[in-house]
């Protein structure tokens, strides 16, 4: 895989789980300001995204955390093993 193939899911993952996070505050804020039940349709639209609302309010900082350790732990060994401007890492193996 090329590293702008790489770079493009990248970038698309990372706007996934950002508009995944708006549409959850979103429907929250909807909840938590206006009378959803005032119209039964809306109503039922809304207890209708109760529970994947639910979901994603438990998997998105699970994902989030996730992506963020790997790029964390990825800089970390880059830093620690390969400082830049110099061929001896700061830690040896040995």
């Amino acid at each position: 895989m090329s590293a702008k193939t790489d770079h493009k899911k990248t970038q698309q993952r990372k706007r996934i789980i950002f508009i995944s996070s708006l549409l959850v505050s979103a429907f929250w804020l909807s909840g938590r300001i206006g009378n959803v039940y005032r119209f039964p349709a809306l109503g039922a639209i809304y207890e209708s995204f109760w529970l994947p609302a639910l979901a994603l309010l438990v998997v998105l900082p699970v994902i989030s955390f996730y992506y963020w350790s790997r790029k964390i732990q990825c800089s970390v060994a880059l830093s620690l093993f390969h400082p830049p401007g110099s061929h001896q890492p700061y830690f040896s193996m040995r």
